[in-house]
């Protein structure tokens, strides 16, 4: 049994060339609707390659599903301002809903759930992924006494609060993103601003995300 949340919107999920290298970087773009996420992949007979994770409320998500290749591949030009150059579509699109969900029990009787057995985020900063290999680590840790009832006591004690604390961490974000009041525009991008102008809290941060 887990909590959900649903936040009314759909990922749109694809695969695009682009002209300028990613550099190995995962690039994020935040405006309302929800992020549009840049994720780099391996080059593919001479091509800078990237999978896309467009983040929409639903309507609008089904309003893009709707378009020609043509067009959608205009509006991805768009909505990437270019920060890969010039892309191209190179796979069709899937769409897939947005939840958030929380297992009310995940370390029970010699009983482990992780990654999203036991977890679901919007897919913003990679959570999601460094919450799997959190759970992972902290198993592997313990490979020796998997089968003891203490040990998945201490698994639920132990993983349950970060868990719970990204996943509202997140959920922040992501209503933060969704928010169309210009009040709530103008505070997500001054508070971007001082992130990125502010490189001990970024680099604080990003250590905090990945379990560091």
């Amino acid at each position: 049994e887990m909590s959900k949340t649903d936040y009314g919107q759909s990922a749109l999920v694809f695969v695009v060339s682009h002209t300028r290298p990613h550099k190995n970087t995962s690039i994020e773009i935040h405006r309302t609707g929800g992020p549009f996420t840049l994720v780099p992949m391996l080059s593919e007979n001479g091509k800078h390659m990237s999978s896309v994770v467009w983040m929409e409320r639903t309507e609008d998500a089904a309003a893009l599903e709707k378009l020609s290749d043509a067009e959608f591949q205009k509006a991805v030009q768009d909505r990437s301002n270019g920060v890969l150059g010039k892309v191209k579509l190179q796979s069709k699109r899937q769409s897939f809903p947005i939840i958030s969900a929380l297992a009310k029990n995940i370390g029970y009787a010699r009983c482990y759930l992780i990654a999203e057995s036991a977890h679901v985020v919007p897919p913003i900063g990679a959570q999601g992924l460094n919450m799997s290999l959190a759970d992972i680590r902290w198993l592997y840790d313990r490979s020796d006494d998997l089968m003891s009832k203490n040990i998945s006591t201490q698994y639920e004690a132990s993983r349950r609060p970060d868990m719970a604390q990204r996943r509202q961490g997140i959920d922040a974000l992501n209503r933060a993103a969704m928010a169309k009041a210009q009040s709530f525009r103008d505070l997500r991008l001054q508070g971007l601003k001082l992130l990125h102008g502010m490189k001990p809290i970024r680099q604080g941060l990003m250590r905090k995300g990945l379990g560091l």
